[in-house]
């Protein structure tokens, strides 16, 4: 299994459920903290679910989760150049491997990826970096025109200007689906309440901040009701707040993103029901 190039954490989460796999989550993480934690919880037999990138105190943090359960072989990095990204998914997909998850993030205005990557069965997928708005939304309609589902959606900056990372997977199920970005806070809960009402439940969630604006970037899927929790622009201890109260009531966290707001760090979240 490759090492995080980046794996910090000063707030610990963890939980054991009694119908959910052993799982932990960690933010506010340094690069040598994520690497310490990484190694150990690999070497417990964990693997890594979610790592999201973000800045605090003037450098990289991360927020990720782990989780104790059977899987196919997986690898992961984080703190890559688009170049090295781009090599590195070169390398991995030659190597029968596919994206889980990857996400863009900018320090010093300078933008890198952090990825999940495994070996489990997929029909067919696709993944990009670095899209600009337009070019997102040519290919969101040319790959929702080939059948495949928007999994994954990472928003960040580059140069002042909107950039995303995505993961689209085809799947047998032909369940609705929806997805949005560029969502002020207002905006992503309009969304989130009409979508609600429709019967669509959020899967996923993104904060990201461009040009000193934040946004979000979600999706939704039309499938059986389930409780769930959506949660966002939640400083540290709000967070951790929230997420004690969830532990005990039983619910998992299963997307967790990472972001700021001017240079405070922010998180984003969904906690869902096993």
């Amino acid at each position: 299994m490759m090492k995080s190039l980046l794996p910090c954490a000063l707030a610990v989460l963890s939980a054991v459920c009694a119908q959910a796999n052993e799982w932990h989550a960690y933010y506010r993480l340094t690069p040598d903290a994520y690497q310490k934690k990484f190694d150990e919880m690999v070497g417990q037999g964990y693997r890594l679910n979610s790592v999201s990138g973000y800045e605090h105190d003037g450098q990289p943090n991360f927020a990720v989760i782990f989780e104790k359960k059977p899987s196919a072989p997986w690898q992961s990095y984080s703190g890559l150049s688009f170049k090295a990204h781009d090599e590195k998914f070169n390398e991995l997909q030659a190597q029968g491997y596919h994206v889980a998850q990857v996400n863009g993030y900018t320090i010093d205005d300078k933008d890198y990826y952090a990825a999940v990557w495994d070996k489990s069965p997929v029909i067919a997928w696709q993944s990009r970096t670095g899209m600009s708005e337009s070019g997102m939304q040519a290919y969101f309609n040319e790959y929702a025109r080939q059948g495949y589902k928007l999994t994954h959606l990472s928003g960040y900056e580059v140069a002042n200007e909107t950039r995303f990372a995505t993961v689209w997977e085809k799947a047998n199920e032909k369940a609705a689906w929806w997805s949005q970005a560029n969502l002020t806070s207002d905006e992503y809960q309009a969304t989130f309440d009409k979508l609600k009402s429709e019967g669509y439940q959020a899967v996923d969630i993104d904060g990201y901040q461009v040009n000193g604006t934040v946004f979000y970037a979600g999706i939704w899927e039309k499938t059986p009701s389930r409780a769930s929790i959506t949660r966002y622009d939640l400083d540290s201890s709000t967070f951790q707040a929230d997420f004690n109260q969830y532990r005990a009531q039983g619910y998992v966290l299963r997307t967790f993103s990472g972001y700021n707001v001017g240079k405070d760090d922010r998180y984003a979240a969904i906690w869902v029901k096993p």
